[in-house]
């Protein structure tokens, strides 16, 4: 069952990753293209690359804004929700039109389930402290690969898709 499957995993940031790996545990990672065209061409050769196989794609769920004290920084805060919001549906559109399966996932609990007990918090320092953690976890199980902090979360994405849809 496992020998015909590939994952994706996508952190959809605009400084995020897109992840990928096949059932004969061929993992590539690449930085989030800069235009629309550029995503599409990506998904499309990654599934191109390998006809025949059912892929499946996790992607992080975009949280849910709530208000602070300070109104002007809320609204930088909802324009770069909605932002981000919008380009993770852009992504998952590229990824209906190109045949894949689709399953977000909150970031809590792919970070559990990869992860284990990560730093919490908000505050600058602890998503830093957390982002060390995931990127040094995911370069022990992927020691072939370049992880920076800016593509280990979708690394990290594509490992919870694996666990969830049978590929380790």
């Amino acid at each position: 069952m496992v020998a015909d499957w590939a994952w994706i995993g996508i952190d959809p940031g605009k400084q995020g990753a897109i992840a990928c790996a096949t059932c004969e545990h061929d993992t590539s990672v690449f930085s989030m293209p800069p235009t629309k065209r550029e995503q599409y061409e990506l998904l499309d050769s990654i599934r191109g690359e390998y006809p025949g196989l059912h892929w499946v794609c996790c992607i992080e769920k975009v949280g849910n804004f709530f208000p602070s004290q300070n109104p002007a920084m809320d609204l930088k805060r909802v324009g770069a929700l909605l932002k981000l919001r919008q380009h993770k549906g852009e992504l998952i559109g590229f990824l209906v039109s190109l045949g894949v399966a689709i399953d977000e996932v909150m970031p809590r609990v792919w970070q559990k389930s990869v992860c284990g007990k990560l730093p919490r918090g908000q505050s600058s320092a602890s998503i830093k402290s957390r982002k060390h953690a995931i990127r040094d976890k995911m370069q022990d199980l992927y020691p072939d690969l370049k992880l920076t902090l800016n593509n280990a979360d979708a690394v990290a994405i594509l490992t919870y898709c694996k666990r969830r849809y049978g590929g380790q």
